[in-house]
């Protein structure tokens, strides 16, 4: 049974939302709500195999085609991120293993947050909330961009967001389902990203919000067990495995909150993007205003614990991933702080849901729109990895008895990707790439043995200078392709003329 204080608030949210039923009758808000779903996804789908897949996508294609026990070892060893992901992949790729269909997994749980968002707005607010909320986040540039990526991060988005929502109906109505459905969404969020724990540490911070009496503290104890056990082995995988898998975040520096905002309004672009965080930070501080005159005729209530309940889930990650990375530890990065973007866009449509003006409502809320498709279509176009160019245009010159190699060795997953669908496994150049021996070893190795040598690189650093000083005392530089991300580099041996057949042999 619903708690009386929750009962109360509900009555009062009603009777916002029937004040609001004057303004959008129901089918016209069903045909809206409609419209923004079928909207997104087109969003999603259109371009959707445009760009290459990059490294990590291709990662996520080999992981998922591993036999089941190669597939446990690397998982509990190193990968154990994004498993609930992996694991739904690997069914999917049974029944098709397109870039087309490989990204379509990503597509349909981003959709479906459309809707979902939706509903959490409007049950944390008012139905013109959720309305503008789901309209706002179909058009969001941020998540079109991880709709059509065949990482975890659309899927953890979908999950999250169902958490909270459970989350919220199982505070308004304690019954068993609803944490039940708690409990599952949050640990199924978890295992599709480990930046979950974040949300539910938010979850938790929230609840100094409300009265004590209005908490149902036997089960929500409950649901607290209940996901630390069944979340117990990615937590033992976080503290016991770490093996460099994050190295690459670089230390944030004094602008990253700003870089945040511009990444989550328009996925980055700093021209319609600094538009967008103005608008987006003015709505913003139009619902901060109005928590914090809710906050001195209420303090503790239902009322100023939906603001709670999205300002920390906005807030706390991103000040406990700063916190973390200046003690010691590197954390804050973008992608991983994308799970911050529903409470973004919720808390700002309940910002210009505000304006008691119906013209600049529509006014803001159309511009808000077109500038975010604008977003969207430059996310479009701005390039990627170009791991299947590359791919197409090494296979195109090699000949019998070419050797590649890649630095890092791991880089040779999206080549392999790619070569597996441009041609059959015979005649192709011998990868020779290995992690346990100096470049200078590995070149004497090799030569000459190769008269040319194909060398594709993902990453500059020290070591990669070395590899190239070593191959420059055997070989002569004959070409280099650059693509967007990647680079191809071909050696040849003194005499031999590039483009032509080398001669297979030794001395």
């Amino acid at each position: 049974m619903p708690v009386p204080l929750f009962e109360h608030q509900l009555v009062m949210r009603q009777e916002l939302d029937r004040s609001y039923s004057e303004d959008i009758r129901a089918r016209n808000r069903n045909l809206l709500l409609l419209a923004a779903v079928t909207i997104g996804v087109i969003l999603r789908c259109l371009f959707l195999t445009r760009k290459s897949l990059w490294m990590d996508e291709t990662g996520s294609v080999l992981f998922s085609q591993m036999k089941w026990a190669t597939f446990g070892t690397v998982m509990w060893q190193r990968e154990g991120n994004m498993i609930f992901y992996y694991l739904l992949l690997r069914g999917w790729l049974h029944l098709g293993s397109s870039e087309l269909w490989i990204r379509t997994l990503s597509v349909i749980p981003a959709a479906a947050t459309v809707p979902l968002i939706y509903w959490l707005g409007a049950r944390l607010f008012t139905r013109k909330v959720g309305l503008v909320s789901a309209i706002l986040l179909s058009v969001n540039a941020c998540h079109v961009a991880y709709s059509q990526e065949a990482r975890s991060y659309s899927l953890l988005l979908f999950m999250g967001t169902l958490s909270y929502l459970y989350f919220v109906k199982a505070l308004e109505n304690s019954s068993v389902r609803n944490w039940s459905l708690y409990v599952i969404t949050s640990v199924l969020s978890l295992y599709s990203h480990f930046f979950f724990g974040f949300m539910i540490v938010a979850q938790y911070f929230s609840l100094f919000f409300l009265p004590h009496a209005a908490i149902p503290w036997k089960k929500f104890l409950f649901s607290v067990s209940a996901i630390f056990l069944l979340t117990s082995p990615a937590l033992f995988f976080m503290l016991t495995r770490n093996a460099g898998q994050i190295d690459y975040i670089p230390h944030p520096g004094m602008m990253e909150i700003y870089h945040l905002a511009l990444f989550l309004a328009s996925h980055g672009g700093k021209v319609v993007g600094n538009i967008l965080v103005l608008i987006y930070a003015a709505a913003l501080l139009l619902t901060l205003n109005a928590f914090v005159s809710s906050w001195i005729h209420h303090k503790y209530s239902l009322e100023n614990w939906r603001y709670a309940l999205l300002g920390s889930w906005l807030l706390l990650p991103i000040f406990l991933t700063l916190a973390i990375s200046h003690a010691g530890r590197e954390i804050f990065y973008y992608r991983y702080l994308l799970i911050c973007l529903p409470p973004f866009i919720i808390l700002a449509s309940y910002g210009i849901s505000l304006l008691r003006s119906r013209a600049l409502f529509l006014a803001t809320l159309a511009l808000m729109v077109s500038l975010s498709i604008a977003a969207v279509f430059r996310y479009y176009a701005t390039p990627r990895e170009d791991w299947r160019g590359l791919t197409r245009d090494v296979l195109s010159k090699v000949r019998d008895g070419d050797a590649i190699l890649f630095y890092p060795p791991y880089s040779s997953a999206p080549f392999v990707f790619y070569r597996d669908r441009f041609q059959s496994k015979e005649g192709i150049p011998a990868n020779l790439s290995r992690e346990d021996v100096s470049a200078q070893a590995l070149v004497e190795s090799i030569w000459p043995k190769y008269k040319r040598v194909w060398l594709v690189v993902y990453r500059t650093d020290a070591a990669m200078g070395s590899l190239e000083s070593a191959l420059a005392s055997k070989y002569r530089l004959a070409a280099v392709q650059k693509y967007s991300g990647p680079s191809a580099f071909e050696y040849v041996e003194a005499g031999v003329v590039p483009g032509k057949p080398s001669v297979r042999g030794s001395r």
